[in-house]
């Protein structure tokens, strides 16, 4: 079987679609904010202090988790440290 080159008509096609493809989900996002947008200012004040009080919380247990995953990491160093400075005894 023989290897086909690309020229540069396929390769200008193939950016056409790589273009067309990222404007069509750069267009999706603004769809998408928009749509929070509108959402947030037709929200009542018990809805938003709902909302803040959930995204404050999301914050805080991302905040716990990696604080745990920092504890374990350090823990886990010390325990390496503590073996490679401990005499070898043979008995």
């Amino acid at each position: 079987m023989e290897n086909q080159m690309l020229m540069p008509c396929h390769i200008t096609s193939l950016n056409d679609e790589n273009n067309e493809a990222s404007n069509k989900s750069e267009r999706r996002r603004a769809q998408s904010r928009e749509c929070m947008r509108n959402k947030r200012k037709s929200e009542t004040a018990e809805e938003r202090e709902r909302r803040l009080k959930r995204d404050r919380e999301l914050k805080r247990q991302k905040r716990m988790k990696r604080q745990l995953e920092d504890s374990d990491i350090q823990n886990r160093d010390a325990n390496i440290l503590h073996i490679e400075s401990s005499p070898i005894t043979f008995e």
